[in-house]
């Protein structure tokens, strides 16, 4: 079979022709397998766009886990320093952006955050770290712990606000030991007779590692003054360390002088 144009030379109007042979030399040509027909019509392609629009739900979400842990050798004295470190990722399927860590805790230091791309955009899978320092305070050993609670957030391209709040992270300082000491001294004026005074003076001691408060002193000798006392600060109120001073009189009286001496203890 071959194709040939039976009205000319152009590469157009194709017939198909039939010829057969024995030998592949001598060739018997048969009457055409296929004519080309003008008439013939081919009709058009009907030629159409399919589409489809498969919706996707945005689903942002965030985690963020916080920690803290004394630096420097710390056990939770008054001075010693929290290392506080927040992870937030971005564990949803769109990107965040406007992003933040908010620690609420005073008295923060040394604050930095290190983004892992452009600062405040979270793409997904991505994660950013803020990490500060905090000084223990004596409120803090009086109380016995340190506890804090961050929040990460930022808004979604179609501009809704995620947020969420870390877990909440005790530190435990040094175990709180109360310890208070009373000294006391009295001193005579005069020749110690009858009707002499003795001024006693008083030291009271914060000698534990908690602040104490409703401190008061009595000095039970019947005849004495109520002690006037001078505190550090408030009232009935000693931090470790601090030492309040007080005053009280008492005048000799004829059962001293015949006993030979005033004895006095204090509470």
């Amino acid at each position: 079979y071959f194709q040939y144009n039976p009205q000319g030379v152009e590469h157009a109007n194709l017939s198909w022709g039939h010829a057969t042979s024995a030998d592949l030399l001598r060739w018997t040509e048969h009457d055409p397998a296929i004519l080309w027909d003008d008439t013939a019509q081919i009709s058009p392609v009907d030629e159409r766009t399919a589409s489809e629009t498969v919706p996707i739900t945005p689903d942002a979400a965030l985690s963020a886990v916080k920690s803290g842990v004394f630096v420097g050798g710390g056990i939770g004295q008054v001075g010693d320093v929290v290392q506080y470190e927040i992870t937030a990722t971005n564990v949803g399927n769109v990107t965040i952006t406007e992003g933040g860590l908010v620690d609420p805790m005073q008295g923060l230091y040394d604050v930095s955050i290190a983004w892992s791309g452009v600062p405040g955009v979270l793409e997904v899978g991505d994660s950013v770290t803020g990490r500060g320092k905090y000084r223990i305070t004596q409120a803090d050993v009086d109380a016995g712990f340190v506890e804090n609670t961050g929040t990460v957030g930022g808004r979604t391209p179609s501009g809704a606000v995620v947020r969420v709040d870390t877990n909440t992270v005790r530190v435990n300082t040094v175990q709180p030991a109360a310890g208070l000491s009373v000294s006391k001294a009295g001193e005579v004026s005069g020749a110690g007779g009858v009707g002499d005074a003795v001024s006693y003076a008083f030291e009271i001691a914060n000698t534990g590692n908690v602040t104490l408060s409703g401190v008061s002193l009595t000095d039970e000798l019947p005849g004495v003054s109520v002690p006037v006392v001078t505190w550090p600060g408030d009232d009935g109120v000693l931090a470790p360390g601090e030492t309040a001073t007080a005053t009280a009189e008492y005048t000799i009286t004829q059962a001293d002088v015949d006993a030979g001496e005033v004895r006095n203890v204090n509470d």
